[in-house]
C-alpha cells in the first residue's frame, strides 16, 4: 500500500481507549481524559486545558441534514471525538481528495473548510464511541440521523508537534 492510499482515522469503544496509550504521553493525556469523563458535569462550551498542550472542549451541536455540513481538516492537531450523549453521523473523506475548498487553511481557524462531496463516507455515532481524526482525515459533524437533534460531544485536540 503506498502512502496515498493508507488513511488513519480510528473509531472505537471507551473501553478499548487504553490501548492507544503507547502513541505517546499527550495521547495518553487525551485519552484518559476521555475515560474519566463524567458526562453529569458537561458544561456546553466549556474548555479544559489538559498536559502536554490537549485541550478538551465540549459541544452540544443540533444536528442537521447532510446538506448543510462542511468538511473541515487540521494541520497542528488531531481531533479524538467522543458522544457522550444522543447520536450523530459524521462525513470523512481524505483531505487530499476534497472537491470543493471553500476556505484554505488558515493558522487562525487552524482548519480549511469544504463543501461535503458525495463520495463522503457517513460514520454513525453513539454515547460510548470515539473517534480520531488526523491531518489527513477531512470530517463533517453534526449530521442528523433521522431527524434533527441535540448531541453531546467531546471534542479532544491533541497536539501533532510530538516534541
Amino acid at each position: 500500500m503506498n502512502n496515498k492510499e493508507a488513511h488513519n482515522m480510528i473509531i472505537d469503544r471507551i473501553e478499548n481507549a487504553s490501548q492507544y496509550f503507547c502513541l505517546g504521553p499527550q495521547w495518553k493525556t487525551a485519552l484518559t481524559a476521555m475515560q474519566e469523563y463524567d458526562p453529569a458535569k458537561f458544561q456546553k462550551g466549556e474548555t479544559i486545558m489538559l498536559d502536554h498542550g490537549v485541550k478538551l472542549l465540549q459541544f452540544e451541536p443540533n444536528t442537521k441534514p447532510r446538506s448543510d455540513v462542511k468538511f473541515e481538516a487540521h494541520r497542528k492537531f488531531a481531533d479524538i471525538m467522543f458522544f457522550a450523549g444522543g447520536e450523530e453521523k459524521i462525513a470523512w473523506k481524505p483531505t487530499e481528495n476534497l472537491e470543493n475548498i471553500t476556505t484554505e487553511y488558515t493558522e487562525e481557524m487552524e482548519a480549511l473548510l469544504a463543501t461535503l462531496d458525495d463520495d463522503a463516507l457517513e460514520v454513525p455515532m453513539k454515547p460510548g464511541m470515539f473517534i480520531v481524526f488526523l491531518p489527513q482525515d477531512a470530517h463533517g459533524p453534526d449530521i442528523a440521523i433521522g431527524e434533527p437533534t441535540s448531541a453531546r460531544r467531546i471534542v479532544i485536540k491533541v497536539p501533532l508537534d510530538c516534541e
